[in-house]
């Protein structure tokens, strides 16, 4: 069945590319089409969407005392469940601590927002000629939206927003540009609305069959990786939560990590998570914690693969799924209408016309609470789920020998990354499919709307052999923020190594500037 689809996908893609040099000069982007970019989650939720001043329940704030109230409310419950084996305490006083953190912005048991509460973007009126945007460089129109709602609400909302672009510039199409569970919204709406009026579709760090990250966070089926910890915060984690300016507690805590590594001491942690608390945590916490926060969300169930689905629903709602039924639906029609569809979906776009390209990213440790750690992944979501179907070598090592020749002698290699960490030949669109080297989920830099603006602006259906500079393979620094072509030469990335007395060294060293500092 795959080899049939990617047969099918080759026949359209030579198709298409026929069609477009039979079309006039007038056609096929010789007028430039509207771009409108669909970010990931995380915009403001105020309490009140109609009022720009009101409360702001997302991002999160964690109060300044927090941490001295957690300790003043677990003490006890924690030594009577430790000396007495009598957990329900400890379980209730650790669900109303987090659930007073991030049950601000649940949405009620039909996942809606019937508080009032939402992004401002959708009080906007249609149409909006005053809403391109000059501070996203390519983008013209920027859509946003409440990313805690049903995906396919959503597309309703991102359908108006297209028909008021067109109405105001007198445009019959627009390009959509989608991140993450940005390209959720835009598979709910052609899957809805058709393709007739998207000319191109871009998805970057895509999770066309879920996010292998969020999946064990709605199950409780998480594998606490010893080794993967103290690497992910040094890498993806560092990039997200300290930024460029460094911050020396954090280099304390990642090297007190490797140290404790290399002593072999993070076995017993490894053991006292898996064998308390995660049972503990997935049977007593986790389903009432979701049922008041995050799996109140039809936008994160959208996260959910087919490896954690049922699992996910038998778990948060298990006995409730009467009460959260409206919540159910809404996943469902996701889950078995779209990402049970995607391929079928985008060669369905391709068909009648509209360009479909892939960007995905590599070289980056997965979230350390998974299993599967060293898979190849932009730290979110596995390298060969965003490129759907990309052939990936281990995090830390490359193809073998066999692998590479058996490539080499099928197709030329002509699809084989440098470092021979990808083989692009098994993707669903081959030579329509980007790859980003070190460019972490959540990163999004000026040198990628360059990319994606090469790509959408060539005069016909862009392939990886087109631009110059860019490749089918490229590297992103974090030093210069550039993304360049990927040298014939790059090296496979190599496991970290912790040696006992450099990291000994190193942690004192650090204790005594962290110590200065203060």
């Amino acid at each position: 069945m795959k080899l049939l689809k990617k047969g099918i996908a080759w026949l359209l893609v030579l198709a298409t590319a026929a069609s477009i040099f039979s079309l006039s000069a007038a056609a096929a982007h010789t007028t430039k089409v509207p771009t409108v970019y669909l970010p990931g989650y995380g915009a403001q939720i105020l309490a009140d969407k109609n009022d720009p001043n009101s409360e702001q329940l997302f991002g999160v704030t964690i109060p300044d005392d927090f941490a001295s109230t957690v300790i003043d409310r677990i003490k006890v419950p924690l030594l009577k469940g430790a000396t007495l084996n009598q957990w329900d305490d400890f379980h209730r006083e650790v669900i109303d601590l987090t659930v007073g953190i991030y049950g601000s912005f649940a949405l009620d048991n039909n996942g809606e927002a019937s508080d009032g509460s939402g992004h401002p973007a959708f009080n906007h009126t249609y149409p909006l000629p005053e809403n391109k945007s000059d501070s996203y460089g390519m983008y013209d129109y920027y859509f946003e939206y409440d990313w805690r709602l049903d995906p396919f609400e959503t597309a309703d909302r991102l359908s108006e927003f297209i028909d008021a672009v067109c109405e105001a510039i007198g445009f019959q199409q627009v390009n959509l540009v989608g991140r993450c569970l940005g390209v959720n919204i835009v598979l709910a709406y052609v899957q809805k609305y058709g393709f007739d009026k998207v000319d191109q579709i871009l998805c970057s760090a895509a999770g066309f069959y879920g996010f292998e990250s969020i999946g064990p966070l709605f199950t409780g089926d998480m594998d606490f990786n010893k080794a993967a910890i103290p690497d992910y915060l040094d890498n993806a984690g560092r990039s997200q939560l300290v930024g460029p300016d460094g911050n020396p507690t954090y280099d304390l805590i990642i090297t007190l990590l490797e140290f404790l590594n290399a002593a072999k001491s993070l076995n017993i942690t490894e053991a006292v998570f898996d064998n308390y608390l995660v049972p503990e945590f997935k049977q007593y916490i986790l389903p009432e914690f979701m049922r008041k926060t995050y799996g109140t969300l039809p936008g994160f169930w959208s996260f959910i693969g087919d490896e954690y689905y049922d699992e996910a629903k038998r778990v948060i709602f298990g006995g409730y799924e009467e009460e959260y039924a409206g919540i159910i639906e809404k996943a469902d029609h996701y889950h078995y209408d779209v990402m049970q569809h995607v391929e079928d979906i985008l060669l369905d776009g391709i068909s009648q016309g509209t360009e479909v390209y892939i960007i995905a990213k590599y070289g980056a440790r997965m979230v350390p609470i998974i299993k599967d750690a060293d898979t190849q992944s932009d730290s979110t979501v596995f390298t060969s789920n965003s490129s759907l179907g990309a052939t990936t070598a281990p995090l830390y090592g490359s193809f073998s020998d066999d692998f590479v020749r058996g490539v080499q002698t099928a197709n030329g290699g002509k699809y084989l990354s440098p470092d021979h960490q990808i083989d692009a030949s098994t993707c669903l669109l081959p030579e329509h499919t980007w790859f980003i080297k070190n460019l972490y989920h959540h990163e999004v830099p000026d040198s990628s709307e360059w990319m994606f603006t090469d790509i959408l602006d060539y005069d016909g259906y862009t392939t990886i052999w087109d631009l110059e500079a860019y490749p089918q393979y490229l590297v992103f620094s974090h030093e210069t923020s550039l993304i360049t072509p990927m040298p014939q030469d790059e090296p496979a990335l190599q496991a970290p190594k912790y040696s006992f007395f450099k990291k000994l060294i190193e942690l004192f060293k650090l204790i005594f500037q962290v110590l200065k500092n203060r």
